[in-house]
């Protein structure tokens, strides 16, 4: 889990601006629903946004058990990039 507590002042400055960035959180990205089937994988997300220019950053905020979950589902997740990289292209991203 993170150790970091949104609204806090995240350690680094912003690498496009050098300015303060901030902590917060975002919520559920539910992979399920998005990119692939196994039923536990998701993950809380938590953002690094730059209060001088906006730029943000997203953290998956349990690395461990999204890593776990591409193991036990590798193909899973394989396939699923490859569906958001195709839905990319026919976007023109």
């Amino acid at each position: 889990m993170s150790t970091y507590q949104a609204g806090e002042a995240f350690p680094r400055p912003c690498p496009e601006c050098g300015g303060t960035r901030i902590v917060t959180r975002v919520g559920e990205a539910d992979l399920r629903r998005q990119v692939v089937s196994p039923p536990s994988a998701c993950c809380y997300l938590f953002a690094v946004v730059s209060i001088d220019c906006g730029q943000t950053t997203l953290f998956a905020d349990d690395l461990k058990a999204l890593r776990q979950q591409l193991e036990k589902h590798p193909r899973d997740f394989q396939e699923a990039a490859q569906r958001l990289q195709q839905q990319q292209e026919e976007r023109g991203l």
